[in-house]
C-alpha cells in the first residue's frame, strides 16, 4: 500500500550527514552557475567577449568559452548523480523495505537523537512500543502474503496518525516502535489509546479482526545518553497490557 510522501522537512530531517552534504555541494553549485551567468548579463561579459573575439579570431576563444560554459553542467550532473546514489544508498539502508517505514537501524539514529535534544533543551519524548495481537493466526489461517497486507495497512494508519515531529518504525516483526518527540507521558498515553481503536478499525475494514496491545514509557534525564531504559519500560508496559487481556494501552512510568 502506497504512503502520502513525506513532508519536504520531515525527508531532510531523516537524511544522513552524507546525503545532505551532497544536496547541499549541488544547490551551492547550482546557484554559483545562475549568479556567474547573472554576473556576466549585468556587466556585459558576453558582448564584451564575443567583441574581444571578433578582433582576434586566430585565438580560437569562442571554443575556449564553449569549453568553460560546458564544464559548470558537467560538474552540476556530477553533483547530481553523488546525490541520487548517496540518497539511494541511504533509503535502501534504513527503509523497511515492505512497509515503507523506517527501520530499526533508522530507529536507533531517531531515538539517539532524541536523547540529545531532550538533554540539551531539557525536555523529554516517549515511547509506544505497539504489537498486534495474535497476528500468527493471520499468517498461518490466510498465508504470509495476507500477513503482508495487515502489515502494510497497519503501518499506513501509523503514519498517518502521528505529526510530522514523531517517526514511526518497523521495529520488527509486527512490533512498531513510535518515538514522539517534546510529549509526556499521559499526552502519549492518550495517543497510545486513541491508537488501540484507529488502528484495528483501518485494518478491520479490510476484513480481519486484529487488536493491538501497546506500552508507553518516557524518556527521563535519569536515563542519562541512553534510550535503553526508555525502551525497556516500554517493553514491560507491552508485556503487561498482553497478560492483562491484550487490546489495550499501558504506561510504564
Amino acid at each position: 500500500m502506497p504512503f502520502a510522501p513525506l513532508s519536504a522537512k520531515r525527508r531532510f530531517k531523516r537524511m544522513c550527514y552524507r546525503e545532505r552534504v551532497a544536496l547541499l555541494e549541488l544547490l551551492l553549485l547550482l546557484v554559483a552557475v545562475v549568479a556567474l551567468h547573472l554576473l556576466f548579463v549585468r556587466h556585459n561579459v558576453f558582448e564584451i567577449f564575443s567583441a574581444f573575439s571578433a578582433q582576434h579570431e586566430n585565438w580560437e576563444l569562442d571554443e575556449l568559452l564553449l569549453s568553460f560554459s560546458v564544464l559548470p553542467w558537467l560538474l552540476g550532473i556530477f553533483a547530481w548523480r553523488r546525490w541520487r546514489e548517496s540518497s539511494q544508498r541511504f533509503w535502501q539502508s534504513h527503509t523497511d523495505v515492505l512497509t515503507g517505514l523506517p527501520n530499526r537501524r533508522r530507529g536507533k539514529e531517531v531515538l539517539a537523537q532524541n536523547v540529545s535534544r531532550a538533554q540539551r533543551h531539557g525536555r523529554t519524548f516517549s515511547l509506544l512500543l505497539l504489537d498486534l495481537d495474535h497476528f500468527k493466526a493471520i499468517n498461518d489461517r490466510h498465508g504470509h502474503a495476507e500477513g503482508d497486507h495487515v502489515l502494510q495497512i497497519a503501518a499506513q494508519q501509523l503514519h498517518n496518525s502521528l505529526r510530522d515531529l514523531d517517526t514511526v518504525v518497523r521495529w520488527g516483526g509486527e512490533e512498531f516502535l513510535v518515538i514522539c518527540a517534546d510529549t509526556d507521558l499521559a499526552q502519549a498515553l492518550s495517543l497510545a489509546q486513541r491508537l488501540t481503536l484507529a488502528l484495528p478499525a483501518a485494518v478491520q475494514s479490510q476484513g480481519h479482526p486484529v487488536t493491538t496491545s501497546i506500552g508507553v514509557s518516557a524518556w527521563q534525564a535519569g536515563d542519562l545518553d541512553s534510550a535503553e531504559p526508555a525502551l525497556k519500560r516500554a517493553d514491560l508496559a507491552l508485556y503487561a497490557a498482553k497478560l492483562q487481556g491484550r487490546n489495550r494501552a499501558l504506561a510504564q512510568a
